[in-house]
Formats: C-alpha cells, structure tokens, sequence
C-alpha cells in the first residue's frame, strides 16, 4: 500500500547506478508505463509526482499479496523491493506469497505483531526517528496476530508489581482475559496465545476496531493503552476510531516510510535470538 514520490525512483527509471540506462530488471512495459508518470525531470515549480507502490491495489489503498505477483514478474516500484529475487530464502517466500494470499495474510499479521514490542514514542521522544515513522498510525498494526499470555499476565494480576489488575482495563475484558490466560501455566503447558485484537481474531481482518478498542480501554497491550494518556494520540485514536479510511490511508504511508529501509546482509546486520532487543 501507499505512494512514493517520483523523485525517490527516477534514478532506476533513468540513470541506474549512474549509467544512464534504466534499471535493467525492470519490466520493459512497466518501465514505459512508469516513465509516463515520472519525467526525467520536473519543470520549475512544478510538484514532484507521485505514484502508488502497488499499482494493483492504487487508491483502494487494498491488502492484498499482489505486491509479491509484482516483484515475480519484475514490475516492483522501488529497488529495494525487487531485491527480494537476488536472495533465494526471500524469492521462495514471494513465491509463496504470491500463491497464497492467507499465508501472506497470516505471516504479516505475525510480523504485526512482533512489532507490538516497541514502545510509541511521543513528542521530544520520537523526533530522532531517521525515517519519520508516524506513532499515530503504526500501533494499529496490533488490528492484526496474537501474543502469548506470558506477555500480558502481569497486567491482569500484577501490574506495576501492585498484585492488582492494570487500573485501566475495561472490567468485563478483564474478565475476559483472565479466563484465557491464567495466572501461572501449569508444568508442561504452553504459553496460551490470545489475539490483540479479538474483533478481527482468526480472520485477521484489517479493521479500525483496533482504536475503538483502545477508547473503550480494551486493549490486550499496556502500550496500546497508553495512547490514551496523550493528548495528542488520544485525539488520533478518536479520529481512526470514526474513519476507517483516514486509518488506512496513513497506514498505508507509515508502511510506505519504511519501505526506505535498506535489507541488511550477512555482517552488516543481525538475526535477532529474541526479537526484542539486539543479541
């Protein structure tokens, strides 16, 4: 989803790695077709163009696995991601991908998930963001996945060391909760799995419910309920919460902002033993 500006691909259109050629990946009628939308160059006061990252899905701002039936056939808008065919674990997941939109599905709702750990940042604290990652949107990630119980436990019965609930939880949730995730597991049973947002559940539905939740303070995650305690994501979390459309749209450009991030490769980057925190 989302829309990128002319000026960030004209160099792959036109001038690849200082070539003068267009990049030779591409797709020879896509490349027409991009060609058409982005000039060489824009005319003086002329705004820079901009154009879908996904053609396919375009205003619908749509979720769908096409992103990956794009990259397969070489028609990617941006490098970064038609690099996923120069590796062989990344093009097999595009291929798998890009023939079943429920794995796709389910997999980003993990990875939605995982990112449920980073804390939002707000004011000052967020202004070092080298890629300008919006807080207002990114937590509706959590419309998606599941996490275990064991990350929520002391919430339900012990927060801040109080051996009380959080004083924030929605009663009736509460109580909801605490059926699915007990205080302790007994020896030899798995951490119980809950959804972060049990009105989309299984079918992992990309919905604005998410913030209806938060206002009504019946989030499965403190750091989601947390967006109540500012001014600022308390006023967005009302706004989301009555436009489903204007969720979407900035969702779409949080998850365009970070398209900008380079794959790190063999030593440049890590693999994460606990996705939480660095090895």
């Amino acid at each position: 989803m989302g829309r990128t500006h002319c000026s960030h691909i004209v160099d792959r259109l036109y001038n690849y790695n200082k070539t003068g050629k267009p990049s030779p990946t591409m797709n020879k009628s896509f490349l027409s077709e991009m060609a058409e939308k982005c000039p060489p160059r824009t005319k003086k006061g002329q705004t820079d163009p901009l154009v879908y990252l996904n053609p396919d899905s375009g205003s619908n701002h749509s979720f769908t696995s096409s992103f990956y039936s794009r990259v397969l056939s070489n028609k990617s808008v941006l490098e970064v991601d038609q690099q996923l065919l120069y590796n062989e674990d990344t093009k097999q997941i595009s291929e798998e991908f890009s023939a079943s939109f429920e794995d796709f599905r389910k997999s980003f709702a993990l990875s939605m998930s995982k990112m449920g750990s980073i804390n939002v940042l707000t004011k000052n604290e967020a202004s070092g963001s080298p890629y300008g990652f919006d807080a207002r949107s990114e937590p509706g990630s959590h419309s998606m996945g599941r996490t275990h119980c064991s990350h929520i436990v002391d919430r339900l019965y012990n927060f801040n060391k109080t051996g009380k609930p959080s004083p924030t939880m929605n009663k009736s949730f509460l109580s909801e909760m605490a059926e699915n995730c007990p205080p302790r597991t007994k020896k030899g049973q798995t951490d119980p799995l809950v959804y972060l947002n049990p009105d989309s559940g299984s079918n992992h539905s990309f919905t604005s419910s998410f913030y209806s939740r938060v206002l009504s303070n019946k989030s499965v995650l403190e750091v989601d309920q947390q967006l109540l305690y500012n001014d600022d994501t308390k006023q967005i979390s009302e706004e989301f919460s009555a436009s489903f459309e204007d969720f979407r749209k900035l969702f779409a450009l949080s998850m365009s902002k970070m398209g900008s991030i380079n794959v790190l490769t063999k030593n440049e980057g890590e693999i994460r033993r606990y996705c939480r925190r660095r090895n």
